[in-house]
């Protein structure tokens, strides 16, 4: 997973808009991938959802094609799991769940 197209700054503040903080000084270190990782490892997948859903729409909001080089099947998949996550876990549009496991 490569997060080479956001910027740290922005990465954290997608995290802190759902109010968690994704930074090395809160037991998340190394890269944006390895921090998502564990965050999603850590918290139920009602808590992840939200976030991945804004990050897939930041991506596709500056550009889909540079964010995945040109590959639709990589921004398929990646939809395809945020859309699981939801079936998954039936989540109101707007709302915030901020429980853990």
């Amino acid at each position: 997973m490569d997060l080479y197209w956001i910027s740290n700054a922005k990465f954290s503040a997608l995290f802190a808009d759902h109010g968690y903080d994704i930074n090395e000084t809160n037991n998340y270190f190394g890269s944006k991938a390895k921090r998502l990782r564990k965050f999603w490892n850590d918290e139920s997948d009602s808590v992840v959802y939200p976030i991945l859903k804004d990050l897939l729409n930041y991506a596709t909001s500056i550009c889909e094609d540079e964010v995945v080089g040109g590959n639709s099947d990589d921004m398929d998949r990646a939809r395809k799991i945020v859309e699981d996550l939801q079936n998954k876990n039936p989540i109101r549009e707007g709302c915030l769940y901020a429980n853990k496991k």
